[in-house]
């Protein structure tokens, strides 16, 4: 890639934030309210979420758009969708496991979000970097 690393990490933060805030912003309010009522907090903890993205977008450079930018869009979609499962799996995961109330819903629902998310930031980045 011909792009300043520094430049390739905004753009996928700034794709990233852009996916997620319509998530965050349309669909997931009622739905958490809904299955984590018990569990879920009044207000975000704002610091720990930027510090989500931040290390999250480091992992997708790191693991997927860097080691697979000369791959074709197939190759690099298949990993960030791993990558995608991956993470959101660890979370929702380790919350069941370890939370009294969690539901099993929310669980498949975020991996599945994490999949989409991840891939289409992907694909986006990609085609403006190319």
């Amino acid at each position: 890639m011909k792009y300043n690393l520094l430049v390739i990490y905004l753009l996928t933060l700034i794709v990233f934030l852009a996916l997620d805030s319509i998530w965050l912003g349309k669909v997931s309010p009622k739905l958490y309210k809904h299955y984590l009522k018990e569990v879920l907090a009044t207000k975000p903890n704002l610091v720990a979420g930027g510090v989500f993205y931040l290390l999250f977008i480091v992992g997708l450079l790191f693991f997927v758009i860097y080691p697979n930018q000369h791959q074709s869009w197939h190759h690099y979609l298949l990993f960030s969708a791993m990558y995608g499962l991956m993470t959101y799996a660890t979370f929702d995961l380790t919350s069941q496991a370890i939370l009294k109330k969690w539901s099993s819903i929310i669980t498949v629902i975020d991996m599945t979000w994490g999949v989409i998310i991840t891939s289409l930031t992907t694909l986006v980045v990609m085609g403006l970097l190319r």
